[in-house]
């Protein structure tokens, strides 16, 4: 039983992040809030990172 709620999560972290890769945010936070909570912050991270490094490299 643990190993098919582990399965169904694994199925649900992938549709999730498939969704939010192609635009549909919202619909994939219908899916799992907790992945797209994850994958908007780590989105917010990258582009600061981004940001910092592109600032870095002007100088």
């Amino acid at each position: 039983m643990k190993k098919l709620i582990n399965s169904i999560k694994v199925v649900r972290i992938n549709i999730c992040v498939k969704l939010h890769m192609n635009g549909f945010t919202t619909l994939a936070y219908f899916v799992d809030k907790e992945t797209c909570t994850y994958l908007d912050y780590m989105k917010r991270v990258a582009r600061i990172v981004k940001e910092h490094c592109i600032n870095e490299s002007d100088d």
